[in-house]
């Protein structure tokens, strides 16, 4: 993809193994990840909610009910198109964003912590994310932050699945800190400067919180951003300049000898987390770490590969698999909300659970995936031979779809039967 000095390139999105990344993410990443297999995470799909079907969630939120981290220079390339910037400018306005990007205040956070330990995720309009639009659509899909670009309320693969998305956000979320930081200084704003004043606003930290925007006071803002109080577009638009000047150089930058040297505001990060009950500690897992060394993306980048190589992986000659003695197949009655929103596929696969009262876990299958699960009625070695048969030379995903079962435990190590998720 090619990137003009506006940046027009990196307004748009691009396309990896069936999913849609902000195209800014392809730069940001190594070379190495244009050759990644991704899971397709092909049971889901937003525009008809698992969730709203079978956990009531609200249709005009659906799982954004989050406060997405966006940084900087995301923020300026999205103010950069005519569509996103009314959007981002109310966001601006209201106090949701400091010099490093979007972020909440304590009050904010006791709120909205609240909320999720009363089980009101997808629920609790308080909760709904101000970039969606009138219409419950992200208003910056384009732009959108790494948790939003890559959750799933279920995985292709399992907990393995789930496990490579926790590791692909964490490569993404700390090169995210680097550019951003980088992006703030070279805009105008020193990031130890601004951790320091930040450090120093620890012991008013329950005086930021402005009920009437459920944003940061303006007087907290106007120290931040100093010369650029109320001119904050142009702030985060020079911190997307910094991205297109330097977007060839980006992993680069985020690999370099010095790029653990970001600061971070102890104190103030500290202050925000005593400022929440323990039960609602847990449910922030996107507070910055308080203590210890930033682990280099490089550690991260490679975590991420080895989770990558896991997915795949079929144990070729190396004992007996068979269908999990706890796995039923059956045909999809369409008798339940689930099952009719997956009327497209005729077979369920239902995995008891390991207690009486545990819900069995579904899984709905086409007639060409009960025909390779069928082969493993029996314990069988997974050979060569075994992919000549038709049931599984015929299908195309066949591999695919006998690594997802493994991942799920619906097919077992002979001698493993009893495996959990």
């Amino acid at each position: 993809m090619t990137c003009s000095k506006t940046g027009q390139g990196l307004l748009t999105l691009f396309e990896h193994n069936g999913h849609q990344f902000p195209a800014i993410w392809q730069h940001m990443l190594p070379e190495e990840f244009s050759w990644m297999r991704l899971p397709k995470e092909r049971m889901i799909d937003c525009a008809t909610c698992n969730m709203v079907v079978t956990d009531g969630y609200r249709p005009d939120t659906k799982c954004c009910s989050y406060f997405p981290q966006i940084p900087n220079y995301m923020l300026g390339l999205a103010l950069k198109d005519p569509g996103c910037r009314p959007l981002v400018e109310r966001v601006i306005a209201e106090g949701h964003a400091l010099p490093e990007g979007t972020t909440q205040s304590l009050g904010a956070l006791q709120i909205a912590t609240a909320e999720y330990l009363a089980n009101r995720f997808g629920k609790s309009q308080r909760l709904r994310c101000p970039f969606l639009n009138a219409v419950g659509e992200c208003g910056i899909y384009a732009f959108r932050g790494v948790v939003c670009g890559s959750f799933f309320c279920s995985n292709d693969h399992g907990d393995a699945g789930d496990r490579f998305w926790e590791d692909f956000q964490n490569v993404l979320r700390q090169i995210e800190v680097i550019l951003s930081q980088r992006a703030m200084t070279a805009a105008g704003i020193d990031s130890a400067t601004y951790h320091a004043q930040l450090d120093a606003m620890a012991d008013r930290i329950d005086e930021m919180y402005d009920p009437a925007t459920g944003g940061t006071q303006k007087w907290k803002r106007k120290l931040l951003f100093g010369e650029f109080f109320e001119n904050e577009a142009a702030f985060f638009e020079a911190c997307a300049d910094y991205v297109i000047e330097h977007i060839n150089q980006l992993y680069d930058i985020a690999t370099a000898e010095d790029s653990c040297d970001t600061t971070i505001a102890f104190k103030y990060e500290k202050a925000l987390e005593q400022g929440l009950s323990q039960a609602q500690r847990g449910e922030i897992q996107c507070l910055p770490e308080t203590q210890g060394d930033m682990i280099p993306v490089g550690a991260l980048w490679y975590k991420l590969q080895l989770s990558a190589r896991r997915l795949w992986e079929i144990p070729f000659g190396e004992g007996k698999v068979s269908l999990n003695p706890k796995a039923t197949i059956g045909e999809n009655r369409m008798d339940d909300s689930l099952s009719r929103l997956h009327g497209d596929r005729p077979a369920v696969v239902s995995l008891s659970g390991n207690t009486a009262s545990a819900e069995p876990r579904r899984y709905f299958l086409w007639n060409e995936e009960v025909a390779i699960l069928k082969l493993f009625a029996d314990p069988v070695v997974i050979e060569e031979a075994l992919f000549e048969k038709n049931e599984i030379a015929d299908f195309a995903e066949a591999r695919d779809f006998l690594a997802e079962c493994l991942r799920k435990s619906i097919l077992v190590k002979a001698d493993c039967s009893d495996a959990a998720e």
